[in-house]
């Protein structure tokens, strides 16, 4: 038979090219209403953190509230008829250090969690300079 569903697209641009994802890890939780993602270390500086979270399970769960600590910012929040949920935020790290994202929803269910670090772009190399000597004569 027909399964119900729910999905998303979420785009970041400033990434880097070639190998955008620096580090990903995904987990299924037991049943709660504060899905965390799991735990991740990128191994660069200024990675966005996102999470994503997905249930299908048949209980009200909205809405949703990001991780207060870190501040993350919600870019979705979606239940369908049948009470499929999927949830997304982000947060810009600094450092390259261990970090999870956490939810707080107003029902428990068993979600599937993800997190992603995206790498940002390289710097532009800075052009290089040298110095030039002329010799004017009047």
């Amino acid at each position: 038979g027909d399964s119900p569903g729910a999905a998303c697209i979420l785009t970041y641009s400033g990434n880097a090219v070639a190998a955008p994802i620096n580090q990903k890890a995904g987990t299924v939780t037991a049943d709660t209403s504060t899905p965390a993602s799991p735990s991740i270390t990128p191994t660069v500086n200024d990675c966005m953190i996102v999470a994503a979270f997905g249930t299908d399970q048949t209980a009200t769960r909205l809405p949703i509230s990001p991780d207060s600590s870190p501040a993350a910012t919600e870019r979705v929040e979606v239940e369908s008829s049948v009470f499929v949920s999927v949830y997304g935020e982000d947060f810009l790290q600094g450092t390259a250090a261990a970090i999870s994202l956490d939810a707080t929803t107003t029902g428990t269910a068993q979600w599937i969690a993800f997190t992603l670090a995206i790498e940002p772009a390289a710097p532009a190399a800075a052009p290089t300079l040298r110095s030039v000597r002329s010799n004017l004569r009047w």
